[in-house]
């Protein structure tokens, strides 16, 4: 395009070889060489050997990936036999709500996570233990009406429901007076489930 044809005189490209990055048959980005100022000239005879380092280079970013995830599901099934451990010999809600939102904040590393408790008739929520930043308005014992907020969505829905930004998000319903109060709130992204 215009920009890169832009960026590409500026830097004065004399030849540009690009090659794709590839691991177990995915496309992971792309590996360009370019040469400037020195006068080289990329020719056939040099795409294998940039072939071969994308190839390698490929590998060893997909290795990272899979020990990352890896990692990332070492602890949570570590945080879920902890959970589990305690929620076996704890007998008071409100101590297993608080140990489960503790758990899920720090699994997750969130801000904020809430657990609430949904009346089985009106679908209303009360919000029974929270862990981290404390959200005016979302303070223990606040109900919010049935279909409120992202959590009343997911509720309603029986599915997780996740927004980039509760406050903008059609289907996120907020009493005029909490929207009020999140508006002011430093995050807007928000996963219930």
């Amino acid at each position: 395009d215009a920009g890169h044809r832009d960026i590409a005189r500026t830097l004065q490209y004399t030849s540009y070889v690009v090659v794709p990055l590839v691991a177990r048959g995915r496309t992971l980005g792309a590996l360009s060489l370019v040469s400037a100022g020195s006068g080289r000239r990329y020719t056939a005879a040099d795409v294998p050997f940039a072939e071969d380092l994308a190839r390698r280079a490929a590998v060893a970013i997909d290795n990272a990936r899979l020990f990352s995830d890896s990692e990332t599901r070492r602890r949570a099934a570590q945080t879920l036999t902890e959970v589990g451990r305690f929620l076996n010999q704890a007998l008071d809600p409100d101590v297993v709500a608080q140990r489960i939102t503790d758990s899920v904040r720090a699994l997750l590393g969130v801000g904020t996570s809430v657990f609430y408790r949904v009346d089985a008739e009106s679908l209303d929520c009360t919000v029974v233990a929270v862990s981290g930043a404390l959200a005016k308005g979302l303070e223990p014992g606040t109900t919010l009406p049935a279909g409120a907020g992202t959590v009343g969505l997911a509720v309603r829905e029986r599915k997780p429901v996740s927004t980039s930004d509760m406050l903008t998000d059609p289907r996120v319903q907020l009493p005029r007076e909490l929207r009020s109060q999140l508006q002011h709130q430093p995050y807007r992204s928000v996963l219930a489930l």
